[in-house]
């Protein structure tokens, strides 16, 4: 009995080992990160994210008025503020950048100066400064059909990302 102990005791140690030098050699790639084959199968993603806090509300409104920037950005870069302001050919484009816009600015307005400020001091003064102006004055121009109006928000949006991409990315902490 003492035997099948010892056996059974090195063969799930030896499954072990093998499982973390697996881990270690195999290595998933996404985003600009790796992390371990066996961390795949088991979390389906990287173990410290496994283990982190689960995302907060003030990030999860940080993603999606991101996310909902971008949208804008893309229609404003495809169809150009004037086409889209004045183009009855592009209402449905139009209808989905204030949609958009609408609710990057809602989620924008509602992240606290402190959350932000805990990723960069910097942050919340260029946010409620540039990026949440932005929102707001493309949705109004849009909804509107203002073009001048539109302008002046891709400015700030443009001065945002600007100030964004002045500072290195490790000069933000990153956030949850």
């Amino acid at each position: 009995m003492k035997r099948i102990i010892n056996v059974t005791s090195t063969l799930i140690i030896a499954a072990i080992a093998v499982a973390f030098i697996a881990n270690q050699l195999i290595r998933v790639a996404q985003n600009g990160r790796t992390w371990g084959i066996v961390e795949e199968m088991v979390f389906g993603r990287p173990l410290i994210d496994a283990l982190a806090p689960p995302w907060s509300e003030n990030f999860k409104k940080w993603d999606a008025a991101t996310k909902a920037s971008g949208d804008v950005a893309d229609i404003l870069r495809t169809h150009g503020i004037i086409q889209l302001t004045e183009s009855t050919d592009l209402a449905p484009q139009r209808a989905h950048a204030i949609s958009a816009s609408k609710t990057a600015y809602s989620n924008a307005i509602a992240i606290s100066r402190t959350y932000l400020a805990a990723s960069n001091a910097d942050l919340p003064d260029a946010y409620f400064t540039h990026f949440v102006p932005a929102m707001d004055a493309i949705y109004r121009g849009l909804s509107e059909q203002d073009a001048r109006l539109v302008k002046e928000g891709a400015l700030e949006y443009d001065t945002f990302n600007d100030w964004m991409q002045s500072r290195k990315q490790s000069g933000f902490k990153r956030m949850r």
